[in-house]
């Protein structure tokens, strides 16, 4: 399988690729194409026509999460696909209805920051499914649903935005959340791919283990969700990734630097950006 950064908040040093604020993956395994977030805005589209890859034939869209970072560029994808007489209507999987909530800072910005395409809009150029399970889509490749949250320190802390919800503003954990894994064809390791690991990313690389019915994780791409993280939060993943031994460790998109300087620290950590190519077996 191949994996393909699209967006990141960094472009590699001499490539002259688009980067902005999100996360965006194209993903090939096994004939199936799969773009997994589209970044705030239109930069992913961009980079992918640079890179000699076709946006208007895949099979899936996923969404990670609603945040406009990482589903803003859904908009521009349809008018891509308008732009060029797209008739082909790939499968868009979420993990519930919950990602149409509204998402907002309530304070001075007073900013809406959730999904900002319609329903119904959506539904004429994708084949809109809500999957909160695991789905394969490859004899290999997982679409991971909603992550259980089990260890005592990760998803425990609410986003700055509120959700709205029966006409009220709540705290946001982010539950929409979701990841893909890849096991490899030992059988015994996994990849991990998460766009902002809103769940966690020992919580998402222990339930990638046991979906996959593997040992240990290979490799890791995407962002952790920590920014300016509690003390807890951030040793506690340090302490699980220096005791995973991940071949790869491509940590990005919202990881802040005094985090990744832990993390370097303690595991195979690998610079990610845009164009960031990944080859599993």
């Amino acid at each position: 399988m191949k994996a393909t950064l699209l967006l990141e908040n960094n472009s590699l040093f001499g490539t002259r690729y688009l980067a902005e604020h999100g996360f965006s993956l194209y993903i090939e395994d096994e004939q199936t194409r799969i773009l997994y977030d589209t970044g705030y805005s239109y930069p992913f589209i961009k980079n992918a026509v640079k890179m000699g890859i076709d946006l208007t034939q895949l099979d899936y869209v996923i969404i990670s999460h609603a945040h406009r970072d990482h589903s803003g560029g859904v908009k521009y994808l349809i008018k891509y696909y308008q732009e060029n007489a797209v008739m082909h209507r790939p499968t868009m999987l979420v993990t519930g209805e919950d990602i149409f909530f509204r998402r907002r800072f309530i304070n001075e910005e007073n900013r809406e920051c959730g999904f900002d395409t319609d329903r119904d809009v959506l539904e004429r150029y994708f084949k809109l499914e809500f999957e909160p399970n695991v789905r394969w889509l490859t004899p290999n490749l997982a679409y991971l649903g909603k992550i259980p949250r089990l260890n005592d320190f990760e998803g425990r802390v609410p986003q700055t935005p509120k959700i709205l919800v029966d006409g009220e503003w709540r705290d946001d954990y982010v539950y929409d959340d979701t990841q893909l894994a890849y096991r490899h064809k030992n059988g015994r390791e996994v990849s991990v791919f998460s766009g902002c690991s809103h769940a966690g990313i020992c919580n998402i690389m222990e339930y990638a283990k046991k979906v996959t019915g593997t040992e240990s994780v290979h490799t890791f791409l995407g962002g952790l969700h920590l920014q300016q993280p509690p003390e807890e939060v951030i040793a506690g993943t340090v302490e699980y990734v220096k005791n995973a031994h991940v071949k790869q460790f491509y940590a990005c998109h919202d990881t802040d630097m005094p985090s990744k300087i832990r993390l370097i620290a303690v595991s195979n950590f690998i610079e990610a950006g845009v164009s960031t190519k990944v080859e599993l077996v």
